[in-house]
């Protein structure tokens, strides 16, 4: 049965490969930005000449959202371990030493056949043997009513590079279950714990934490204003010929930050009481 895991798991794998995968936003800018307008994403895989090409395929072989989802339950029923994708390789390995992948591209469909050193990387990027706490995965599915969201979360902290403690689980477990899943900014809120969580290496408090972000950003927005109100006494000119850089806030993305933390913060009933702990 559980040779049985990794055979199913590789034929998952195959089918979504022989699917298609999606390019995203980001590698299609990397390609348009790199490589020469005329050439083809066929092409670049098949020479030897382009030096950002092993660049390219890092990109290209990193898993889209949408695989990640559509193996997430499987992965969560079946509890790989470590080491576990080592096996799966050798499973894969078994079955075919040269990978076929097809992406999809402006309509089209290119498919290329990866060595298996180089399919390797795709494997890994799965993460299939990363855990979640038990109480976060318990909270996600008590709380987020809509499976695919709940699928998409569970993905997010599978990629993230988030250190576990116990005061960030004892905040996400309180996030879940007051912050208003229905709204349209839930998931921005989302991203923000979690990069606001891997930012932080220790066992501190969250709240504590949001709160001196919060003071960072306004004293950037502070300073903001009062770069706007000298602004038009400078002559940019002199300047740029003095070698004087003036540095660049963003007003609007301070704002927006700052009112997903008052969110946030304002979601959790107990916020005081985390900032007293």
């Amino acid at each position: 049965m559980c040779n049985d895991k990794f055979k199913i798991l590789a034929n998952k794998i195959f089918y979504l490969l022989n699917r298609g995968l999606n390019i995203n936003k980001g590698t299609l800018d990397f390609i348009k930005t790199t490589f020469p307008e005329n050439v083809s994403l066929e092409k670049i895989l098949n020479s030897e000449y382009f030096s950002e090409k092993e660049s390219l395929i890092e990109l290209l072989l990193f898993p889209e959202e949408s695989v990640q989802i559509s193996l997430e339950d499987f992965l969560e029923l079946h509890d790989f371990q470590s080491g576990d994708e080592e096996k799966l390789i050798r499973v894969i390995s078994d079955r075919d030493k040269n990978i076929p992948i097809k992406f999809l591209i402006n309509n089209k469909v290119i498919e290329h056949i990866f060595p298996e050193d180089i399919f390797v990387k795709f494997i890994i990027n799965l993460k299939i043997s990363k855990k979640l706490d038990k109480r976060v995965i318990d909270s996600i599915n008590k709380n987020i009513e809509d499976e695919y969201n709940a699928l998409k979360i569970k993905v997010v902290f599978r990629n993230s590079d988030i250190i576990w403690s116990e005061n960030k689980i004892e905040f996400i477990l309180d996030f879940f279950k007051n912050i208003d899943k229905t709204s349209a900014e839930f998931f921005n809120w989302f991203e923000f714990m979690i990069e606001h969580f891997e930012e932080i290496k220790t066992d501190e408090k969250i709240i504590p934490s949001l709160f001196t972000k919060k003071k960072r950003y306004l004293r950037n927005l502070q300073l903001a204003s009062q770069m706007d109100s000298q602004v038009s006494n400078i002559n940019f000119e002199i300047l740029h010929l003095q070698g004087v850089r003036i540095p660049y806030i963003n007003k609007n993305e301070l704002l927006k930050k700052l009112s997903i933390i008052d969110a946030i913060i304002n979601s959790i009933d107990d916020g005081i009481t985390y900032f007293n702990k």
